[in-house]
């Protein structure tokens, strides 16, 4: 064959190729970023609207609420491959469902490990009958999050398989089984986080309920009942070796290793060879002395035209007062200020009569303050 004409058709053939895959894999041409925010469009259900599988969707800092189900992420089932990633972190990105009963704050029904929460602190969801009242089902990767303060049937936490990493897990409670994690079905990763005071009947820190789970490199330790349960009971073994059981010694388990002084394991765990010292950094994770003492604070609509709903949760009973003031800093209105027992309250403020501008709602409670501002807008 003529050079020129080998060159012609090898070159012809690449570009075949490359277009069969553009074809086949159309994210790989189209993927972007979706920018969401906490008191703005899109928020985060709706910016999955806009998604395709392998986009990213980036979340600005600030107060996320999820206390109804139009604000709770229903994944895509038919465009699984889709990032959800904050920007600045957990310390700076919550996603609050201030304890509202309903589905899981973040709820797959079919993933792979393509789909990504990274970034977050997820806080006070409560999903009573379900798995997982932060995060449930599927089998996605779920990296970087502080998990806080959940309470679900089963699975506090996490409920589902894939890929659970550098999380913080803690307070968490299930009802019946796993506390923090409950797991199973198909293989699931969970390494490098620290799993610490949760509770439940079965499995406190981790219950899983298939022997195809690795656990390797977490800090596991002050987990009411079991740190790890594997609920098969044989005759396959959890892998779970050269994690930290929050002391030198080992796990406890009475036939194994009786002399252990760290969090329980059941049967059929394989915990040994264990790390004697923490695998990771270890977080300041205390036991809970007092109630948690932060302010849960969300307004809508914002900006508003007339009537704006200003809704707060409490987490203690005491003296509190809501006022409302200009940039000024000048007291525009007091909504409220007295003895309320803790709770979930809201408040109608009517700002028709008011100019167009920014306002400051303040509210205070026993030494804890939040504040939010609110845009108001002239018709």
């Amino acid at each position: 064959m003529h050079p020129q004409k080998q060159k012609l058709e090898g070159g012809m053939r690449g570009i075949f190729i490359v277009c069969v895959i553009l074809v086949m894999f159309p994210c790989l041409l189209q993927a972007k970023t979706i920018h969401c925010y906490p008191d703005s469009w899109p928020n985060i259900p709706q910016a999955f609207t806009l998604a395709d599988s392998g986009d990213t969707i980036l979340a600005a800092p600030g107060l996320y609420f999820a206390d109804h189900e139009t604000l709770r992420v229903k994944w895509p089932e038919n465009v699984p491959a889709i990032v959800l990633r904050s920007e600045f972190g957990p310390d700076s990105t919550i996603i609050n469902g201030l304890s509202q009963p309903g589905d899981p704050i973040i709820s797959f029904s079919r993933s792979d490990s393509l789909a990504v929460v990274e970034g977050f602190t997820i806080r006070h969801g409560y999903a009573p009958g379900a798995q997982g009242a932060a995060i449930g089902g599927g089998s996605a990767t779920i990296r970087g999050n502080v998990i806080e303060n959940n309470r679900s049937t089963t699975g506090g936490a996490i409920s589902g398989y894939g890929i659970i990493e550098w999380n913080l897990i803690v307070y968490n409670t299930a009802d019946l089984r796993g506390g923090g994690i409950y797991g199973g079905g198909d293989r699931c990763i969970c390494r490098n986080n620290t799993i610490a005071y949760n509770t439940a009947p079965d499995g406190g820190g981790a219950c899983l309920t298939s022997a195809n789970t690795v656990l390797t490199y977490n800090n596991i330790f002050g987990n009411t009942m079991f740190g790890v349960q594997n609920l098969a009971g044989g005759p396959g073994f959890v892998d779970a070796e050269w994690n930290w059981w929050g002391d030198a010694s080992g796990p406890y388990n009475p036939w194994t290793n009786p002399g252990g002084k760290g969090d329980i394991v059941s049967n059929y765990v394989d915990y040994d060879p264990w790390l004697t010292v923490p695998g990771i950094a270890e977080m300041e994770v205390q036991p809970k002395t007092s109630p948690e003492r932060t302010i849960s604070l969300y307004i809508y609509p914002n900006p508003c035209y007339g009537n704006t709903k200003i809704h707060y949760s409490l987490p203690i009973s005491g003296y509190v007062n809501i006022s409302v003031y200009d940039v000024s800093g000048r007291l525009v209105t007091t909504l409220r200020d007295g003895h309320i027992a803790s709770g979930i309250y809201s408040e109608m403020w009517n700002a028709g009569n008011l100019p167009s501008g920014s306002y400051v709602c303040r509210v205070a409670v026993e030494g804890s303050v939040e504040t939010e501002k609110v845009i108001v807008l002239s018709r």
